[in-house]
């Protein structure tokens, strides 16, 4: 069992403009040329005009800098937080409850169940028919202490996109199985098998396990997986010797 820019800039560009009126003050305002007596008093006070607007200016260029670090500190903030949030969402989001898990387990089983009632029928090599037969077996028990363990707890097993897509899948996989005959239908269900079970592994590994909550229920899918992943082992056997390599 993933956000704005514009105001900021605006901001910057708003700041920027206001620096910018300065300069122009500064380009404006003509250089002091003393012709007359007492001309070097006035080129003092020439003097320290412009020692004054420098001043100025760099008070006002100082007070830009300083507004600009502010204010692309707090894009800086926003953003991560924002970020933040948005991973937080997505996690809550792929988390499953213990409801959503029974639903998916009992799905999970139905379908191996059903597909290998349908092997034991068709299938022609002798593997193949045993490796049916366990699947019922073991689904079939697991299934049902599921479904007691259920009981116990009193949960009501919860449809999610998740298991209805397995139902979905399961039944697509019956009916091409059933169009085939001999070595053909053989192949495609231990090829099937394979892959599916590969699934349940990550499944129970990467959805199932981290998002129950219940302890029995974590118990119960931790003592299953060494049967899932003993299945899979069965099934790569068996699709080695009868040929197959997808």
């Amino acid at each position: 069992m993933m956000f704005g820019k514009s105001l900021g800039v605006a901001l910057v560009l708003g700041l920027v403009a206001c620096g910018g009126s300065n300069d122009n003050q500064q380009a404006r305002t003509p250089e002091t040329q003393t012709t007359t007596t007492g001309g070097d008093t006035s080129a003092n006070g020439s003097s320290g005009n412009g020692s004054s607007m420098n001043g100025g200016m760099t008070n006002g260029s100082s007070s830009n800098t300083g507004t600009n670090a502010n204010t692309n500190m707090g894009q800086g903030q926003g953003q991560g937080q924002g970020q933040g949030n948005m991973m937080q969402q997505q996690n809550t989001a792929a988390m499953l409850t213990d409801a959503q898990i029974a639903a998916i387990s009992d799905t999970a089983n139905k379908g191996e169940i059903e597909q290998a009632k349908l092997a034991v029928r068709k299938a022609k090599d002798a593997q193949v028919k045993q490796f049916a037969q366990m699947m019922i077996d073991h689904h079939g028990a697991e299934q049902k202490k599921e479904q007691q363990l259920c009981a116990t707890l009193n949960l009501q097993p919860e449809t999610t996109q998740t298991s209805t897509q397995l139902q979905t899948d399961s039944q697509n996989a019956i009916s091409s199985l059933s169009s085939q005959t001999g070595a053909d239908f053989d192949k495609a269900y231990i090829d099937l098998q394979v892959k599916e079970h590969k699934e349940v592994l990550d499944a129970i590994d990467t959805k199932l396990l981290p998002s129950a909550k219940n302890a029995q229920l974590k118990e119960a899918l931790t003592a299953f997986r060494p049967k899932v992943q003993e299945h899979l082992q069965k099934a790569q056997e068996i699709q080695q010797k009868l040929g197959t390599t997808k």
